[in-house]
C-alpha cells in the first residue's frame, strides 16, 4: 500500500510537467493539415540519388496560391547576404535546414516588405498572413508563404 501511495503521489507531482511541452506547440488546425503530407524516397536517375517526394492531400492543394493566416514559431538563419526565415510548429533550437524529424514540415517565409520580419526574435509565437504556395521538388522545402505580413505576436496565455 505504501508503494502504491508513493507512486500515486509521485504521479501527481510529475504529471503537470508532462504537459509543459504542449504550450510550445503551435495550436492551429492548419499544422494538422500540413502534417498530412506523406514523404517517401524516390530514385532520381538524373542525379543518381534518392530524393524525398511527397503525397499532398487535395484539401491542401486547394490552398495553393491562396491567402492564408498561419500561426507558428518564427525561426531565422542568418547568412552573409540574406536571412532564411521559416515558420515551424514547434519551438526548438534545432537547425531547420538540417534533416531532423523535428522540422520535417515547415513553411519558408518571404516578407512583403524586405526586412519586416528580421527584428522578430527566434522562437516567438506569431500569426502571419500571406500567399501559401506548394513548392516544386527543385526548390528547398515543401511549403512557402510569400508576401508575409506579421499580424500578431502571440503572448503566452497561461
Amino acid at each position: 500500500r505504501i508503494l502504491l501511495v508513493l507512486a500515486a503521489l509521485l504521479f501527481l507531482i510529475i504529471f503537470p510537467y508532462t504537459k509543459e511541452i504542449e504550450r510550445f506547440k503551435a495550436d492551429d488546425l492548419k499544422w494538422t493539415l500540413l502534417n498530412t503530407s506523406v514523404s517517401h524516397k524516390e530514385f532520381d536517375p538524373k542525379v543518381f540519388a534518392f530524393r524525398d517526394t511527397y503525397q499532398i492531400s487535395p484539401e491542401l492543394r486547394g490552398l495553393n496560391n491562396k491567402e492564408i493566416v498561419m500561426k507558428g514559431f518564427l525561426k531565422q538563419h542568418k547568412h552573409k547576404d540574406h536571412i532564411d526565415i521559416v515558420l515551424t510548429e514547434n519551438a526548438s533550437d534545432v537547425c531547420f535546414m538540417c534533416d531532423h524529424d523535428e522540422h520535417k514540415v515547415f513553411i519558408s517565409v518571404s516578407a512583403k516588405k524586405p526586412g519586416d520580419l528580421n527584428s522578430v526574435p527566434n522562437d516567438i509565437y506569431v500569426e502571419l498572413k500571406g500567399i501559401f504556395r506548394i513548392l516544386t521538388s527543385e526548390e528547398h522545402g515543401l511549403f512557402h508563404l510569400t508576401d508575409a505580413e506579421l499580424i500578431n505576436i502571440i503572448k503566452e496565455e497561461k
